[in-house]
């Protein structure tokens, strides 16, 4: 009887231990919503704040103070709030400010995580540009840029200080600690962004960044969202273990991590090659290193994931159409909008008979070259609001876009149906992408030649 009580209250321990280290999940937004408010729709901003302003003001949702007087209208960010332009810390900043002060109002702001947002935020900063580094210079504690720089000089003391100062100055500038620690998950956007959807639905439509991958299967909206947010959430944390550890400097990035660390677990070896047979001898953070690289595996960082997948928007109708219906079917929806993508002709567009709304007219006109627009209402009633209040509606809006990818490696045709009746598709295909998905192998700071060019 005492055994038996025994091998129970060891087996409730267990479970509580193994339920105490899962990785904590803030409470999320829902992600199914029903509403009988107006619903109005931005794509990728890209740091384009006074675009994004300009927008905000016409449609009647801010005042010249930045305050939500939107009333009970739902507002939807499609993500890519940051990157590239000059001004991202502002837009989230305006943006956490209207998602606080709309509800009373009796209104909503919603803000799906794109894949932007998921590359700062795990340490990817190949698009932050200098001016956003700035606008957190100030933040900075005193003496954190003197650590970061002994950090990286430690690892680097058998070159030329002077050159090597010139380095680190340029590739972590003023602003790179604070910015780093925003965005993790203890930082304030780093725990706004994980209290948002990576999904979402609203009446009958569905939102998401990227597109609809053919590995969504049966998974509800719910099981979905907490999936992906586990599996950020787990990257995080390990990155988080592993600094704490004092064996990841904070100036080693995505694609450098795993191959650093191996480093430093093979001059362990080389010093003591018992290390590799007597685990008592072995460092904790050797597992961490293998946690570290499985969580880099996951599905959230793939190129078929809902943050990353191009397909929806580049690939044959043919091979889309079939899949794309099936998902819209089983969370009960009509139609999807998206973002991700930038569109040829920078307008709204929609393909596969309307089942694809796509969002993302290069809103950063600098870059893309494109106009700012804001999707409300659809069905046959689709508009498009662009700059200066133009207002573009109808099947107009829809046409003009043809011609096929020139991408040869598109994760195109692995659900490739016999037809569905769908295949007659507006737009075709839709051009290059903006961004490639991050590949595991790693890149390093030393093969990223490609990542400044423009694909439009």
């Amino acid at each position: 009887m005492l055994r038996s009580f025994k091998s129970a209250l060891s087996i409730f321990v267990l479970f509580l231990i193994l339920f105490l280290s899962l990785p904590a999940i803030s409470e999320e937004r829902p992600c199914i919503v029903k509403t009988d408010s107006e619903i109005l729709v931005i794509g990728d901003v890209h740091g384009a704040y006074d675009e994004l302003v300009s927008l905000l003001s016409e449609a009647g949702l801010i005042d010249d103070n930045m305050n939500w007087i939107g009333q009970g209208k739902h507002l939807v960010s499609l993500g890519d709030l940051i990157d590239r332009g000059p001004r991202s810390r502002d837009v989230i900043d305006l943006m956490i400010k209207l998602q606080a002060q709309a509800p009373e109002a009796g209104g909503e702001v919603h803000v799906i995580l794109g894949n932007h947002e998921l590359m700062v935020m795990t340490g990817d900063r190949s698009y932050v540009t200098q001016a956003d580094y700035m606008s957190f210079a100030g933040d900075e504690a005193k003496g954190e840029r003197d650590r970061l720089w002994q950090e990286y000089l430690a690892d680097h003391n058998d070159e030329n200080e002077t050159e090597l100062n010139e380095s680190f100055n340029k590739l972590y500038p003023r602003g790179f600690s604070a910015l780093d620690k925003a965005f993790s998950s203890k930082g304030y956007i780093g725990r706004w962004l994980l209290d948002q959807p990576i999904i979402l639905k609203i009446n009958d439509t569905v939102f998401v960044h990227g597109g609809i991958p053919s590995n969504t299967g049966n998974k509800s909206l719910e099981e979905i969202n907490k999936s992906y947010k586990l599996e950020l959430k787990s990257y995080l944390d390990i990155v988080e273990q592993l600094r704490e550890a004092g064996v990841l400097p904070q100036y080693v990035d995505l694609y450098d991590r795993v191959p650093y660390l191996n480093n430093r677990a093979k001059e362990l070896i080389d010093a003591d090659p018992d290390i590799k047979r007597n685990s008592q001898k072995r460092p904790s953070w050797f597992n961490d290193l293998i946690v570290l690289n499985e969580t880099m595996n996951a599905n959230i960082f793939s190129d078929r994931s809902l943050l990353w997948y191009r397909g929806t928007s580049m690939c044959h109708a043919f091979t889309e159409s079939y899949n794309t219906e099936k998902f819209l079917k089983h969370v009960n929806a009509g139609r999807v909008v998206i973002g991700h993508t930038p569109t040829q002709n920078r307008r709204v567009t929609e393909r596969i008979n309307g089942l694809v709304i796509m969002l993302d007219t290069g809103m950063l006109k600098d870059y893309y070259r494109g106009l700012p627009s804001l999707l409300y209402g659809w069905g046959h009633k689709t508009c498009g609001l662009g700059g200066g209040g133009e207002k573009r509606c109808g099947s107009g809006l829809m046409r003009g876009v043809r011609g096929l990818p020139e991408s040869g490696n598109l994760p195109c045709g692995s659900h490739l149906s016999a037809g569905t009746g769908m295949a007659e598709d507006s737009s075709r295909a839709l051009q290059q992408s903006d961004d490639p998905a991050p590949r595991y192998g790693y890149r390093s700071k030393g093969n990223r030649g490609d990542q400044d060019q423009r694909s439009d």
